[in-house]
């Protein structure tokens, strides 16, 4: 370049003539008279290639994306199946239309879209929230093994726009139940309730969108009632507006529930998540003001069971049906109507204000609830269905149970077993599961395995004997010592177990 603009100056300013600059920088009349004669402009595009975008993109390819882009308008695509340039572009290369490389299909499928205006460029306001004026909150799903079984959850996440502080916990379901606990658990994880909260247009919160306005349902209003916030609601598909918790969602699913992690129970995954935020607001860089929060935020309010009632029929089979899962209760409600109190993991029935049973909540298919107890009075007048029973089946025995009814089993015959085995059973009702087992293992010690044996064993269990002893004597006949007696307890162990050992 330094060349032609000597060239240039030594014709055009100091009128040298054409062949002696010509010998002078050793070029060709042809070369010299193209330097000289070039606008200046164009002086940066001499010996470039010029493109050739011709060989590759045809009138045919354009025609045929515009086909297909057009086409998404007229049929009322949606938005997330709408043509994606690779997409096409795998396409339309197995029809042998396009040989190009896809970066330039990318580029011709962009303005070709532009052009049509099926997907016109927008353009966002920065926001700058101040510190604890409003919380984000969304939920999004996540596959994760809990007790063995593959399911998906509902992750939720709430989110201080501006500010690295993020929270997450996660349920079986995103109903009403789920959104009123993650609000318990949020408020008390930042310290205090948000004078705003914003959220997207989810059911659970609202009915029906009208423009602008929004029929909140009774549930979003007792929400906003019991917490006392402001409850903003985004523009329908309008996601941008609450970036910051759209974006938590997606990190915090890639960093704390990656590769299909296993977890217990939803008490052990919740754990996890808190501890996982916490972590991440440690390393945060707005760390510094996480005690400035609390200063700006509202009290938090003695935290609320948000739970479903509904009135439930107890058939025959001593079992309620709730969301296709069934309970199951005492044999003396057959027949009535219970009051049921049902939050996200918890289901409880009452009759008149008395409490008649608790289950965990059932959320996988074909999953029910059959407490053991509740069908052992049934089971003693029908011994016999013992075996077969679905309480019985689902029930987990421990090793003492299994081995007491083993035991049974082989001295007695099957529905005199059984009996005896339900009468052990009972016995629970009045005593610890501990004090229990640790009776039937005596039990099955001593070769009394009968159930008035073990009924007398769990006796001695919950009322132990004294250790009986030189001291305890002189604490039950302190006047002995006034006559100068002294017993040796140690004497009388061949007679007494109690002397030396303690039930």
């Amino acid at each position: 370049m330094d060349e032609v603009n000597k060239i240039r100056k030594a014709v055009l300013s100091k009128g040298e003539s054409r062949n002696f600059v010509a010998k002078k920088f050793n070029r060709s009349w042809d070369t010299i008279n193209r330097i000289v004669s070039i606008p200046r402009e164009d002086l940066k595009l001499r010996g470039q290639r010029q493109k050739r975008g011709g060989k590759v993109v045809t009138a045919e390819l354009r025609s045929r994306i515009e086909f297909e882009l057009s086409q998404e308008r007229r049929l009322g695509v949606r938005k997330k199946q709408m043509w994606k340039a690779r997409t096409l572009f795998n396409k339309l290369k197995e029809e042998g239309l396009y040989q190009g490389s896809e970066r330039r299909f990318q580029e011709i499928f962009r303005e070709i879209r532009l052009s049509l205006d099926t997907q016109s460029v927008k353009s966002y306001l920065p926001l700058d929230f101040d510190l604890g004026e409003a919380l984000q909150i969304d939920h999004g799903e996540a596959d994760i093994i809990l007790g063995g079984h593959r399911i998906t959850v509902y992750m939720f996440v709430a989110t201080v726009p501006g500010h690295q502080f993020r929270f997450a916990q996660s349920y079986p379901l995103k109903s009403q139940e789920a959104w009123g606990d993650f609000h318990n658990e949020a408020f008390d994880f930042f310290g205090g309730v948000f004078p705003k909260c914003i959220y997207d247009n989810d059911s659970v919160l609202i009915k029906e969108v009208l423009g602008h306005d929004r029929k909140q349902t009774d549930f979003s209003l007792a929400l906003q009632e019991h917490f006392d916030f402001e409850a903003i609601f985004c523009t329908a598909a309008a996601g941008w507006e609450k970036g910051s918790v759209e974006n938590a969602v997606g990190y915090m699913r890639r960093n704390y529930l990656a590769g299909l992690p296993v977890f217990d129970s939803f008490a052990d995954l919740n754990h996890h998540l808190k501890t996982c935020s916490l972590k991440d607001l440690e390393k945060s860089l707005h760390y510094e003001k996480w005690s400035r929060l609390v200063e700006v935020l509202g009290p938090n309010p003695e935290k609320k069971d948000w739970e479903k009632t509904d009135s439930l029929y107890v058939n025959s089979y001593q079992l309620v049906t709730y969301d296709k899962h069934e309970y199951s209760v005492p044999e003396r409600f057959v027949g009535q109507y219970l009051e049921a109190r049902v939050s996200i993991l918890a289901f409880k029935l009452f009759c008149q204000g008395e409490f008649v049973a608790s289950h965990r909540r059932c959320f996988l298919n074909n999953e029910h609830s059959l407490t053991l107890d509740h069908y052992l009075d049934p089971l003693l007048n029908k011994p016999s269905g013992l075996a077969h029973c679905r309480a019985v089946k689902t029930h987990s025995f421990s090793t003492e149970a299994q081995q007491l009814w083993c035991r049974l089993k082989n001295k007695y015959d099957s529905r005199n077993a059984n009996r005896e085995f339900i009468k052990a059973l009972l016995l629970g009702r009045k005593s610890t599961t501990d004090q229990w087992q640790i009776a039937v293992g005596l039990a099955i010690s001593y070769g009394s395995i009968e159930s008035d044996a073990i009924a007398n064993i769990l006796h001695q269990v919950q009322n132990p004997t004294p250790i009986a002893t030189t001291e305890w004597l002189s604490q039950r006949m302190p006047h002995l010592s006034s006559y100068g007696i002294k017993f040796d307890m140690s004497a009388y162990a061949d007679l007494s177990r109690e002397a030396c050992h303690a039930y």
